[in-house]
């Protein structure tokens, strides 16, 4: 009942604060400020449904060209991630936008990039870089290929199980396999877990067929950028920091920003935190390597003097009606 209730309170503010009304109001509270608005898929197909229900959402071509066009009827002034660290800032007067996208996968640069340049917007891809040309599915994309449906999955608990010596793991529901194998043991327990489903489950034809279905190449992450987007690193293989040690991750920041050097023909400025997870002492082994640090804190940037940690706005879904809807990019919250 206390759920309900609060779900209640939550979708009436929705109605009272949020209608066009008071619109003007809450776009008036955006000026001085940039709100960085995070995506992940833009229109996936059917060959990335696996990676949707794992955990990588996806807007449609419509929604984000009304989100872009929203912006725009504002005004609003569009930063990418390279330019704040800049100096450049919206006036107090201007309403700063920062649009950006986790993860870059083939759809972001196809569909994605389409609408952008459609809305004359420049915007910041953090690309995890073991994704570009890749002829195998990353470990954690494994997870959710072996987890695609039922019987799949029963098969895949099982073969955990086994390798982890965990019999009770065949009675985990997906999703709690799931995050068990994600974010909660050893990545190296992960990928002896994954090396044996590859052996058993699948054929690297198999795997090679469907990377190159959602994955991007590095001729479209390097046109992008010739084009004026910001190439940015979301590390090399989307490690859950917890999982790693931090000689792990040192490295995987490296690697991340020599490719993207290499791509692109110049070197990344900006990183984001994989799932949003970091450990004491991650923000400067990041700024080691790159100038700035990006996460999800649901807050506006306000200015721009400690970039260990800029933070964003993460699309939370197809809103349940116009008022959420508006209650998102006014707020960047729901």
């Amino acid at each position: 009942m206390i759920k309900l209730a609060r779900r209640i309170a939550n979708r009436s503010k929705d109605y009272v604060l949020f209608n066009r009304l008071l619109e003007s109001f809450w776009v008036n509270k955006m000026r001085g400020r940039v709100a960085a608005m995070l995506y992940h898929q833009v229109q996936a197909g059917p060959e990335a449904e696996f990676l949707v229900r794992g955990g990588s959402p996806s807007i449609s071509v419509p929604e984000l060209r009304a989100d872009l066009a929203f912006f725009k009827k504002q005004g609003a002034r569009f930063f990418t991630f390279a330019d704040l660290i800049a100096g450049r800032f919206p006036e107090q007067d201007e309403i700063g936008v920062a649009v950006c996208f986790d993860d870059c996968f083939l759809n972001n640069y196809r569909e994605g990039l389409s609408v952008l340049e459609e809305q004359a917007v420049t915007a910041t891809f953090f690309q995890t870089t073991a994704l570009v040309d890749a002829t195998d599915l990353l470990w954690e994309h494994k997870l959710y290929w072996y987890t695609r449906n039922e019987t799949v999955s029963a098969q895949f608990a099982s073969l955990a199980a086994n390798c982890l010596s965990a019999p009770e793991y065949v009675t985990y529901p997906t999703s709690e396999l799931l995050h068990l194998l994600r974010e909660r043991i050893p990545f190296a327990e992960c990928k002896r877990v994954l090396s044996a489903a590859d052996e058993i489950l699948s054929t690297p034809d198999e795997r090679a067929q469907v990377a190159a279905q959602i994955y991007p190449s590095a001729a479209m992450v390097r046109s992008a950028a010739n084009r004026g987007h910001e190439i940015a690193s979301h590390g090399h293989q989307h490690l859950f920091r917890a999982s790693v040690t931090a000689a792990e991750f040192a490295d995987d920041l490296l690697r991340s920003a020599q490719i993207l050097a290499e791509i692109v023909g110049r070197r990344p400025t900006t990183y984001s935190f994989p799932f949003d997870n970091w450990a004491a002492g991650d923000e400067a082994a990041v700024l080691r390597v790159f100038d700035a640090a990006s996460t999800v804190s649901k807050k506006p940037i306000l200015k721009v003097d400690d970039k260990s940690l800029l933070p964003r706005f993460t699309w939370p879904g197809a809103a349940p009606n116009s008022h959420r809807h508006r209650r998102w990019l006014v707020t960047g919250t729901i």
